[in-house]
């Protein structure tokens, strides 16, 4: 127990830890000022004492990742840091990096794709290839289902670096390789869905496939075939465009196996259920959703990976290690993003200020390299390329208010999405008709656009020049461009080529489509656009005529051509016409007969088009010589007769006696092939020189006659008509 001496105020020691208790024990007149500024200042000396201990651990925590730091926090921390190239300093942008590109990778999907791309690509890919594709296995691993994204995302890095594409390849063969052998199914099915995504947008060849394939058919079991049949439903229709025979194969192996029999019935059922979406041909397993089909089969950079390869996994750039060269290589990546991203634009704010009078006097800067132009490609792709629809894709496209002038680059961008896809999509048609139908310089400069692709209409491969035949003609359906644009086509054998024949077969061919054969005509016989479609229906000169007619016939659309028939028939009419006018004045003036009716003046032959209408058909042989070449022509029986007569000058020579009697008799057999060949000729100039009167003759006799049923000849029918003829040359 303790004395009542060391209880006494008096002999109390001081101590830190117990100054509360001292002055609830002391009265409080009697504890002095002095006393607590001395506890104060101890306890502010403690502090100081633990902080550089506090820091310590803080940064630890930090470089080891042990403890959650906000990202506002670890910036602050990073910008008191002088020394950048520090082992603290790399270690905090080595944890900042993986946070970032985990957050890219979980948050991404088929919506934010391109967005996703970008961020993706601002971040250093190339210090931070493992933690990628450590990041972008995992993600899939958890969540199958956006195999196709996380495919996408892996084909779009690999274009702009191989590196981290093969790293990825490498590192999910040797995941199925470990899985397979540790018979782990899920991880199984998982890689195995990887793999065919990667197969089918080009990172990995199909060779993989198939050794993939082969593996698991090899001794097939109920896993097996499970395994088999989901990497066939993902890239089934790769594998049979690009190896059909290996394809053949395989579905025979798995026919046997369902013939067999020796599987549980749910597997037999699955192999059951995939012959049916083989004979369906896979129309709900396509091997790419559109709106991820981001790359383009040049750009594409396929790597040649086996199962019995040595893989190089690269596992030490997971963790971090420091590099000496830290500082340089981040500037090298900052060139490289701006290659690949086409970050121009950072210095433009910095000329800002005092500088703006030294802009001026140096005077507008031109952009030689093209890297705006080839952001602004970029930039539209992805739009085009991410959008639901063609409204949400004029929505971003007037949202992104483009400088004047502009309206042609962006048509150009989506007529050559447009020409380069597999099969035309009227998504691209539909989008370029509304921006043309909201905005005149769309229009306008839509029109240029098809005078200038028509004119280099034959650089074009087949089928780009299809595509563009299909996207043009969907914007004339639609009047997005006017139809006074087609005044650029010229259709004759000498202004068009084959490339250009083909456009405009597949042009005409789709409005016909769309519009239907009628209106089409309907249009293209409008007045109000008759100048326009004088290249195409030309009436100028009867050899393009017949050119187009006989064009438009081959292609199926010959009824767009009946106004040209009619004007080469006239054409034709009144070139006979003036031809058989000619001959009847020399034949007069040879003759020196003077016949009435060429002593009308001149002024009774002028006769205008009513006229001619308006004179009766029983009244058109009476007035044939007065009309001249207004006549109405004769048949073409009686011209050509009257061309036999005049050339033969032996029917006005005919002896009487043939005439009488125009069947001689037979002379002996040495001259009976002269007799034949004499009397067949006599005969026929005979039948020249009556064939007038024997032709209405014919017609009197065939009016009179019954109508008979029966229109086959016969040759009872036959005689009847040899006698008739006989008699008719007696006459």
């Amino acid at each position: 127990m303790a004395s009542n001496e060391n209880r006494s105020p008096n002999n109390r020691e001081y101590h830190p830890h117990s100054s509360q208790r001292n002055k609830r024990s002391l009265p409080p007149d009697r504890v002095s000022l002095s006393s607590k500024r001395m506890n104060r200042g101890d306890r502010v000396d403690q502090d100081n004492k633990d902080k550089p201990q506090k820091d310590v651990n803080l940064k630890l925590s930090v470089i080891t990742g042990s403890r959650y730091i906000p990202p506002g926090r670890l910036r602050q921390m990073q910008d008191q840091m002088t020394d950048k190239s520090s082992t603290e300093y790399q270690m905090l942008s080595w944890n900042a990096l993986k946070r970032s590109i985990n957050g890219i990778i979980n948050k991404s999907n088929v919506s934010n794709i391109a967005r996703i791309v970008e961020e993706l690509f601002s971040e250093n890919l190339v210090r931070g290839r493992g933690l990628l594709a450590q990041s972008i296995m995992q993600a899939q691993l958890f969540s199958p289902v956006f195999s196709q994204v996380y495919a996408c995302l892996v084909a779009i890095v690999n274009t702009k670096l191989p590196t981290n594409g093969e790293l990825i390849l490498h590192r999910l063969v040797n995941q199925f390789k470990k899985s397979y052998k540790r018979k782990n199914k899920n991880d199984c099915v998982a890689t195995v869905k990887f793999i065919a995504h990667l197969v089918n947008q080009g990172v990995a060849h199909e060779l993989l496939a198939l050794q993939v394939l082969t593996l698991l058919l090899e001794t097939p079991t109920d896993d097996s075939v499970e395994l088999c049949i989901a990497f066939l439903k993902e890239c089934g229709m790769k594998l049979k465009d690009v190896s059909s025979r290996a394809f053949t194969a395989v579905n025979d192996t798995l026919r046997n196996v369902l013939h067999e029999g020796k599987l549980q019935k749910r597997n037999l059922y699955i192999v059951e259920t995939y012959l049916k979406i083989l004979k369906d041909g896979f129309k709900e397993h396509p091997p790419i959703i559109p709106s991820l089909d981001l790359v383009s089969e040049e750009d594409q950079i396929t790597h040649l990976v086996s199962l019995e390869d040595n893989l190089e996994l690269h596992t030490e750039l997971n963790i971090f290690k420091m590099d000496p060269e830290f500082l340089q290589n981040n500037e090298k990546y900052e060139q490289l993003k701006a290659a690949i991203l086409g970050d121009g634009n950072e210095g433009e704010t910095e000329g800002s200020g005092d500088d703006e009078s030294s802009d001026e006097d140096k005077g507008e800067i031109l952009d030689n390299t093209s890297t705006n132009m080839d952001q602004f490609k970029r930039t539209m792709y992805l739009t085009l390329m991410s959008s639901i629809n063609y409204e949400e894709t004029v929505h971003k496209i007037i949202c992104m208010k483009l400088p004047s002038g502009s309206e042609r680059q962006v048509l150009d961008m989506i007529q050559e999405c447009a020409c380069r896809e597999r099969s035309y999509m009227k998504y691209f048609g539909l989008t370029s008709q509304r921006l043309c139908i909201l905005k005149k310089p769309y229009m306008d400069a839509a029109e240029v656009s098809f005078r200038e692709s028509f004119a280099t209409i034959h650089r074009l491969e087949s089928k780009m020049l299809r595509n563009a035949a299909r996207y043009f003609a969907q914007l004339l359906y639609s009047d997005a461009i006017p139809w006074s644009s087609l005044e650029c086509i010229q259709l004759n054998e000498e202004d068009t080529n084959a490339s250009s024949r083909i456009f405009i077969k597949i042009l005409f061919q789709e409005l016909a489509e769309y519009m239907g054969l009628v209106k089409l005509n309907e249009r293209l016989n409008d007045p109000s656009l008759a100048p326009f479609f004088e290249g195409i229906f030309s009436k100028g000169n009867p050899k393009h005529s017949r050119f187009s007619v006989n064009f438009f016939t081959t292609i199926g659309l010959g009824g767009l051509t009946e106004s040209l028939r009619e004007y080469l028939k006239t054409t034709a009419a009144l070139r006979v016409g003036d031809d058989d006018t000619s001959s009847d004045d020399s034949d007069d003036n040879n003759s020196g007969d003077e016949s009435s009716d060429s002593s009308v003046a001149a002024d009774d032959v002028e006769v205008t088009n009513s006229e001619i209408q308006e004179i009766p058909e029983e009244n058109v042989n009476d007035s044939a010589p007065t009309l001249g070449r207004y006549r109405r022509q004769d048949n073409a029986e009686q011209r050509e007769s009257r061309r036999r007569l005049e050339a033969n000058s032996e029917i006005q020579e005919t002896p009487k006696e043939i005439i009488d009697n125009p069947t001689p008799k037979r002379c002996k057999n040495t001259h009976k092939h002269d007799s034949k060949h004499r009397e067949s000729r006599n005969r026929h100039n005979l039948d020249d020189a009556k064939h007038t009167h024997s032709r209405d003759r014919r017609r009197y006799d065939q009016d009179d006659r019954p109508p008979s049923r029966n229109r086959s000849r016969s040759p009872h029918r036959d005689k009847a008509r040899k006698r008739e003829s006989k008699k008719h040359a007696n006459y």
